[in-house]
């Protein structure tokens, strides 16, 4: 039940004609007060996240770890940038921080049928255990000349360990999600998640192995499918659950709001999409938070 959970719904979609270039920039945050248990109660940070589009290439730009970095030393999270190459699956991962890269080879995105296929399989596995229903309100509102709709989303769901409602109250431009995949891809939110693997090796302590990255690359193409399609301009979320922790059952509601606080459709600067001439390419990210170098 987290972020990525397995969520869509089919609006019919409008492309802005001449759109070459692109910028969302997106916020992020939980209300004051909300937690969430399975997170072991921590209240989330707001977080923001731009998004540049080119043509074939896309830059995305956050504060966090591309991966879960194993003994990375603490410390606060660095300025991340990621540069996507959809058309060659080349995907530079810079530290802005400490001007070093790495680069990975995503899996290339399946094509238009083999993607249809994908998804009603997924439909199918989450339908399993899960309901949803979207409903029009009617009512639209401006955005940067373009017409929102304003729908919400209830998905309700149980399984062994956890039963849920959540409810997204959101409102939606007839466009794609930001980002250089392809279209019938992006429609129906979905994206390719590029991370390293992680192995078990023996750690020295009797019954306790360690953690160490394998360098497998690995790509796994997620869909939020219940979510009606288009681009999400405002989101609410409310999310009810009874989850099972230490063997007995527990209530828990959380909250998450996204807004689009920028949106713009002026020409990028091109080196926006290239790695930067003095940053150093690394097999592993983040090795200096280990050495304190």
């Amino acid at each position: 039940m987290g972020s990525k959970m397995v969520l869509i719904f089919l609006l019919a979609p409008v492309v802005v004609a001449g759109a070459a270039d692109l910028k969302v920039t997106t916020v992020r945050s939980a209300p004051r007060g909300s937690r969430l248990v399975v997170d072991r109660g921590e209240v989330l940070s707001p977080s923001k996240e731009t998004i540049y589009v080119h043509d074939k290439v896309q830059r995305e730009e956050f504060v966090g770890f591309v991966e879960a970095p194993l003994n990375h030393g603490g410390g606060p999270a660095p300025h991340m940038a990621m540069i996507t190459h959809c058309d060659t699956g080349v995907v530079d991962q810079l530290d802005l921080d400490a001007h070093e890269y790495r680069e990975v080879k995503m899996e290339r995105y399946p094509d238009e049928k083999q993607f249809t296929r994908k998804l009603e399989q997924a439909q199918k596995d989450d339908q399993k255990h899960a309901r949803f229903s979207t409903v029009d309100t009617g009512e639209t509102r401006d955005f940067h000349g373009l017409a929102a709709r304003h729908l919400i989303t209830t998905i309700t769901g149980n399984d062994k360990e956890v039963g849920y409602e959540k409810v997204i109250d959101g409102w939606y431009l007839s466009l794609p999600e930001a980002g250089c995949a392809p279209e019938y891809v992006r429609q129906h939110h979905s994206y390719m998640e590029t991370s390293t693997a992680i192995k078990e090796v023996g750690s020295g302590f009797p019954m306790l192995p360690g953690l160490v990255n394998s360098g497998t690359v690995r790509s796994t193409l997620i869909y939020n499918w219940f979510l009606p399609s288009g681009l999400a301009i405002e989101q609410k979320s409310m999310q009810s659950q009874r989850i099972r922790v230490d063997g007995a059952l527990r209530d828990n509601k959380f909250q998450m709001e996204k807004k689009v606080l920028d949106f713009s459709e002026d020409p990028l600067d091109p080196g926006l999409f290239e790695v930067p001439a003095d940053f150093r390419k690394v097999r592993e990210l983040y090795q200096h938070r280990k050495t304190g170098h």
